[in-house]
């Protein structure tokens, strides 16, 4: 009912009922801020959105170390914690576009927490910490969170090969592409308009120049150069029977120049003046255009309407105090009768939406073998105590350059709202640095609800699902004809989780398994079980698909994701049901767990299994003999058939009651029909076991009298893939991974965090505390503090720390 919560914000306590947030509006004779809110508020139903914020340990790491992070999932509208998605992916992405490592966690006492191994062998560099939901994956991946690291090593041949790769990706400075971006969308004619520029490089990164604005005829109208990040701006009046440019030269002394936009005679164009909490929008156009009616002006941030009423151009403009508008990205735009766009200006309302946090440590028990005690509190603007979660993470300035390029502020205000990425976001928040952040505002669009869309009623939808829990799919075939195998069953099960499932394959042959969740680097075995005289089936289990991982791609606008399993899932799947595994202690890495033997059915005791060894020391003449030397098994004969089978524990079988023989298993496939001795020699076996009570699950219903287990001497390696069964797959999907307890490294020239904690609570009071091994008086520490508060203030704190 969450968004009960956001409807209540958006209008009050008077919501809209259905059949008015379902009206006509776009054909009203007159918009009104209250239909368009109700429309906004349908949109945010239909698809609500999540941002994602993550606070790492630090920025810097030695190859081998552990990456900390706390991940902050917030709605995308109030910014208060959203409980919309199930997982939060987090990956490390090298400059090659190659996933390094990527994790899945889950809530933990109702906080994503988690961390990164970093490998000893990760070349020296910058990488780039991804992390994205579900629901994130409906979106843009500018839309994911991102930010880099960087990556020491200890080892000199690996550093000195990154920097050489660096050398040659420098030497690429003469490739620039530049993009103009006039005030309100378009230069108008015979008018003076600021256009802002972007000059990026062939990779997308901003490029910085120095040039001049000149026409064909060799006329100079002044400076063009970049003020920061690539960005620059100018003013002109352009005519129409001109053609302008931005005249340069590059590093190596070539000479560039790049045509702005035609003047246009006929457009409307915003230009907004801010001062002081003070906002003035006037709507621009050229004085021979007669202006149609009716026009709209329109303010929201993040969906939120703060204005919309009818404008009339004469009137020169419109002002705004804007001190109660909420923090962060708001659009203007100028709307026609019917809710096409004829204008869109962004402007960013810098209101202090950070909680107030107070931070004491006693200092007194700095050095002393004691733990220092940190005390906090949090409240509102009011003075009012506030509820809330925070990380903290205290490092030692001696090895640990703080990094303030990104905070949760910066990233959930005025990044996760942009649609390109923004490397150091930070910097547009200083107070200073107030005109590259208009020029900002000015080269970017808000897009993550199309609002004249919405306004006629033209919804948008998820089409990525958010999944409670995994899932294992894929298709079974006829092997001769290559046919979908209908109503084929198909087996799921892992030996270490002690976990067995089964379904049966729809009229395409296709099946599912999903509902339930295990800890990471379990192995799984999916099986097409052959019916009696059926061995051709063949099994294709589907690749687990993630979002593609460019760090270019994300620095240059990307294009969107495709969700390439949501087709495919059909409308219902009788039988499935939601299973959640208890946690389950793993001790081995996958590249060990592929290297076990080739069997998935053999048990993994010595006592219910014969090695080859034991068998030559027995000599049995036949299979019977052999079987007979496991405990609790009989060799009886079926009376229907003649055939010998195999009874495990006499109440299996009985000669007035149902007969449950024992099914055979050879190298991984299920004989429904045997006779006994007519199946293999002795001298053949490597190793035979017995399948009985709960072990014999895996196999379901035609487990219920057990199963033998042979394996035969056939000269493999033992490796699952090299040994391939047709119908049988061996997989480790990714897992949910297990939290384990922060311990500083002790890793020699390690950069250490002194001190990390993801998850301490704001109670109702307000009020928080921990504890922390401060060990040396004789340095500073700066502690960060990020988190988010119950009604959706950020919390941020950072401070230095020294006992002197």
């Amino acid at each position: 009912m969450w968004y009960v919560l956001i409807l209540i914000a958006l209008f009050g306590t008077s919501l809209p009922s259905t059949s008015v947030a379902l009206g006509s509006a776009a054909s009203d004779s007159v918009l009104t801020k209250a239909s368009v809110q109700r429309l906004i508020a349908e949109q945010v139903i239909r698809f609500p959105q999540e941002k994602l914020y993550l606070q790492t340990d630090r920025s810097r790491y030695m190859a081998g170390e552990q990456l900390w992070f706390r991940a902050y999932l917030v709605d995308a509208v109030l910014h208060t914690p959203s409980t919309g998605s199930s997982y939060v992916y987090v990956e490390l992405i090298d400059a090659s576009d190659s996933v390094v490592c990527r994790i899945r966690v889950k809530p933990h006492d109702d906080a994503f927490g988690g961390t990164l191994a970093l490998p000893r062998t990760l070349t020296e560099g910058t990488y780039v910490l991804r992390a994205y939901t579900d629901n994130l994956r409906n979106l843009d991946d500018v839309f994911f969170f991102h930010r880099t690291v960087q990556v020491v090593s200890s080892y000199p041949g690996v550093a000195s090969a990154n920097r050489r790769s660096q050398g040659i990706q420098a030497s690429q400075e003469g490739a620039h592409d530049v993009a103009f971006y006039p005030e309100g969308g378009h230069l108008l004619s015979g008018l003076p308009c600021k256009v802002a520029f972007t000059v990026k490089r062939a990779d997308g990164s901003p490029a910085n120049v120095n040039g001049r604005l000149v026409d064909g005829e060799g006329n100079d109208y002044g400076p063009a150069k970049t003020i920061y990040g690539g960005m620059g701006v100018l003013e002109l009046a352009a005519t129409p029977d001109k053609h302008y440019f931005i005249a340069y030269e590059d590093g190596s002394g070539n000479r560039h120049s790049f045509g702005l936009p035609p003047a246009e005679g006929n457009r409307y164009a915003l230009r907004i003046t801010a001062s002081a909490g003070k906002l003035v929008v006037a709507v621009r156009h050229p004085p021979a255009m007669q202006p149609a009616h009716p026009l709209y002006l329109l303010l929201h941030t993040r969906g939120m309407v703060h204005y919309l009423a009818p404008f009339e151009p004469s009137t020169g403009g419109v002002s705004f105090d804007t001190s109660n508008f909420p923090a962060g990205v708001m659009q203007v735009l100028l709307l026609d009768g019917q809710a096409n766009i004829l204008s869109e200006r962004l402007h960013f309302c810098p209101n202090d939406d950070i909680a107030n946090l107070t931070f004491a440590i006693d200092k007194k028990q700095f050095g002393t073998g004691n733990k220092a005690k940190a005390t906090l509190t949090l409240t509102d603007g009011k003075g009012l105590p506030l509820a809330g979660t925070f990380s903290v993470s205290i490092t030692d300035d001696r090895t640990v350059a703080p990094d303030s390029s990104m905070q949760a502020s910066s990233e959930l205000l005025l990044g996760s709202d942009l649609d390109s990425y923004l490397p150091h976001p930070s910097y547009y928040l200083h107070r200073e640095n107030q005109q590259a952040l208009d020029l900002l505002m000015m080269t970017h669009r808000w897009r993550r609800y199309n609002i004249p869309e919405v306004i006629k009623r033209h919804y948008s939808y998820p089409s990525f699902p958010n999944r409670a829990g995994m899932e294992i799919s894929g298709t079974v075939k006829m092997g001769a004809s290559g046919k979908p195998a209908a109503n084929q069953k198909v087996t799921l099960f892992s030996w270490q989780a002690d976990y067995w499932r089964e379904t049966t394959t729809d009229h395409a042959g296709r099946f599912f398994f999903d509902g339930f969740e295990t800890p990471d680097s379990l192995v799984f075995v999916v099986q097409a079980v052959p019916r009696e005289k059926q061995n051709n089936l063949v099994i294709d289990v589907d690749e687990e698909q993630f979002p593609p991982a460019s760090v270019s791609a994300f620095m240059a606008k990307p294009g969107p994701i495709v969700a390439t399993q949501t087709d495919r899932r059909p409308a219902a799947r009788p039988g499935m049901r939601a299973i959640l595994l208890e946690e389950a202690e793993v001790n081995a890495n996958r590249a060990a767990i592929n290297a076990q033997t080739f069997s998935f059915y053999m048990p993994k005791d010595d006592i219910n299994v014969l090695s080859a060894e034991e068998l030559e020391e027995y000599r049995p003449m036949s299979l019977s003999d052999a079987v007979k030397l496991l405990p609790f098994l009989q060799v009886m004969e079926d009376p229907e058939t003649q055939m010998k089978k195999v009874v495990i524990d006499r109440s299996n079988y009985s000669i007035t009651g149902g007969r449950r023989f024992a099914k055979l298993i050879v190298d991984d496939l299920i004989l429904n029909d045997y006779d006994l001795d007519n199946v293999t020699d002795p001298t053949n076996i490597e190793r035979i076991g017995v399948l009985k009570g709960t072990a014999a699950a895996i196999l379901g219903g035609d487990g219920a009298g057990g199963a033998i287990v042979i394996t035969t001497k056939r000269g493999t390696t033992g490796h699952p893939k090299k040994d391939r069964r047709e119908h049988i797959e061996w997989l480790s999907p990714l897992g949910v991974q297990i939290p384990i307890e922060f311990e500083p490294s002790g890793q020699v020239g390690a950069v250490t965090t002194v001190y990390w904690n993801p998850n301490i609570q704001f109670p109702a009071s307000g009020k928080a505390a921990f504890e922390c091994d401060i060990t040396d008086p004789n340095t500073t520490y700066t502690v960060v503090i990020e988190g988010i508060a119950a009604n959706g203030q950020l919390i941020q704190y950072r401070q230095k720390i020294t006992a002197r």
